[in-house]
């Protein structure tokens, strides 16, 4: 068992190493160049100290998702079209594989909308989850399993014989859902404004530095 002059030699054996840590990382600031420093500083204010930054910071985060949330938009409303078209020629696996690669888009329109953590979004993710229920018996003959987010989860089913009228019923649905989604984010990006100037420095929507 550890004894109390043990104990105490451990804990100041733990203090030398936490303060040797700290010069090490205050060493690495000062060898930084000024541009780093600057986006320090930056980051720094973005926890409070400067609400202009902060805000600047907070804008440039929110176009970053809301472009994610556009560009799946697009993706679905694209991949729905042509899952459609295809449909009277599309032969079991086809089939199965299209439900898989639209879920999976499905499934990250989901998780890009609640990462905007925007009362705008909230609105359209239960939209979203409705949808999900809607067709969640129908999914099960298919071997598609909804959660409570409203995701979907395919597993692999042989979908010979399948009634599929209701899955090309769902992907028109998602699609025009998909298309009001896109609507609403460009809008958004068209209010937060193409670009965003930080301490002087431009950046884009995806947070890249620009000319």
């Amino acid at each position: 068992m550890m004894n109390v002059s043990n104990r105490r030699d451990l804990n100041l054996a733990m203090d030398r190493q936490v303060r040797q840590i700290r010069r090490e990382n205050r060493c690495y600031a000062k060898q930084t160049s000024s541009a780093a420093r600057a986006l320090l500083d930056a980051q720094d204010k973005v926890n409070g100290t400067t609400d202009d930054v902060s805000d600047s910071w907070t804008d440039m985060l929110k176009k970053s998702r809301y472009s994610m949330v556009q560009k799946i938009s697009q993706d679905m409303q694209e991949k729905a079209k042509a899952l459609s078209a295809g449909q009277e020629n599309a032969s079991v696996e086809d089939a199965a594989k299209g439900m898989a690669g639209f879920a999976g888009m499905y499934n990250s329109l989901l998780e890009q909308m609640a990462k905007a953590d925007d009362t705008a979004m909230e609105r359209y993710i239960e939209e979203m989850k409705k949808l999900s229920e809607k067709y969640k018996e129908k999914f099960n003959e298919y071997g598609i399993t909804v959660g409570s987010n409203g995701a979907l989860s395919v597993a692999q089913k042989d979908l010979s014989g399948a009634d599929m009228e209701p899955w090309y019923d769902f992907l028109a649905e998602a699609s025009s859902f998909a298309k009001k989604v896109e609507e609403m984010a460009g809008n958004e990006l068209g209010k937060l404004g193409s670009s965003q100037s930080i301490l002087g420095t431009l950046y884009d929507q995806f947070g890249k530095e620009t000319v």
